[in-house]
Order: structure tokens, then sequence, then C-alpha cells
């Protein structure tokens, strides 16, 4: 019998980045991000108590095309 969940396609979009990453790849303080956060800036999602940005927005901030 086929497994009737879908697989997650795993694209460069897919990928999720902590906060702390985000300040890793971008030189910036965790406070500079997470104010950046809040302003809406970066987009972010928070999962439970935790915020993850995704490969797409990270592209976008750094310039990334």
């Amino acid at each position: 019998m086929a497994s009737r969940i879908p697989k997650q396609v795993n694209t460069k979009q897919n990928l999720l980045f902590s906060l702390q990453e985000v300040c890793d790849i971008t030189k910036l303080s965790y406070p500079a991000v997470f104010n950046m956060v809040k302003r809406g800036e970066i987009k972010a999602v928070k999962l439970g108590s935790r915020w993850r940005v995704n490969k797409a927005e990270l592209d976008r901030i750094t310039g990334i095309a």
C-alpha cells in the first residue's frame, strides 16, 4: 500500500535558518537581526519559541539572486 503522506520537496526555498545562523552569515549582531524581524524588515516564522528565516529571504537580505 502506497503512503498517502506527500514527500517534502528538498529545494533551497525549504531550508530554514535560525536567527543565530542569519547573524553568522550576514555578520550582524543578534539584537540587530532580532529587531529587524520584529520590525518586519526580515520575514521570519516562529516555530514554537524559535524564529526561522527561509533561504529565499536570506538570499534577499544578503543580495544573492
